[in-house]
């Protein structure tokens, strides 16, 4: 039963974050744009015996004309314990140059997560 808890517990700590964004996104002021990912590394969570590994990137967007940067944006949704995995959607998907959706705050637009 314990083991269960150690395997459940990264997935918890990641999830909640994931939740509490999607219900800011659905607040007044935040909407969806496309931002180009400027720089991309490999986060870790290590709660115990499970270590998860996801992508984290820093990404340039453009928003009321303004161009903004935001740092260190963890994509939990591609979380998993093999980091070779996720290292590979470093040079894919996320990679440096790619496209990726954001959901960006148009009140303070410094404010910004990964759709």
């Amino acid at each position: 039963m314990t083991e269960l808890a150690f395997i459940l517990l990264p997935v918890l700590l990641l999830a909640v974050p994931v939740v509490l964004l999607v219900r800011a996104a659905r607040r007044p002021g935040w909407t969806r744009i496309e931002a180009r990912i400027v720089a991309a590394r490999l986060g870790e969570n290590d709660t115990g015996s499970v270590t998860q590994y996801f992508p984290v990137l820093s990404v340039a967007y453009v928003i009321g004309g303004m161009e903004q940067v935001a740092l260190d944006l963890p994509v939990a949704r591609e979380s998993h314990p093999d980091a070779r995995r996720v290292r590979g959607l470093l040079t894919g998907p996320y990679g440096v140059g790619a496209p990726v959706d954001i959901l960006c705050n148009t009140r303070s637009p410094e404010r910004a997560s990964i759709a």
